[in-house]
């Protein structure tokens, strides 16, 4: 049996406030901001991200804070 390439990983509102250590409310108002990574995934649950993503936004946003 062929193997299957592995699905990215992603996340969900609740992943992302874990990820950057804020409230889902929050998540709700970064994701409406422009620059924040558009969802990979639309789903009748929710919106789905690439966790990839997620990362390299949070990295650049932190820094961009500092400054």
């Amino acid at each position: 049996m062929p193997s299957r390439p592995l699905p990215p990983e992603t996340v969900g509102a609740a992943e992302i406030a874990d990820m950057l250590r804020v409230s889902r409310q929050r998540v709700s108002q970064l994701t409406a901001q422009p620059g924040f990574p558009e969802p990979w995934l639309r789903l009748r649950m929710g919106k789905v991200w690439l966790a990839s993503e997620i990362r390299t936004w949070a990295t650049k946003h932190r820094r961009e804070e500092t400054r």
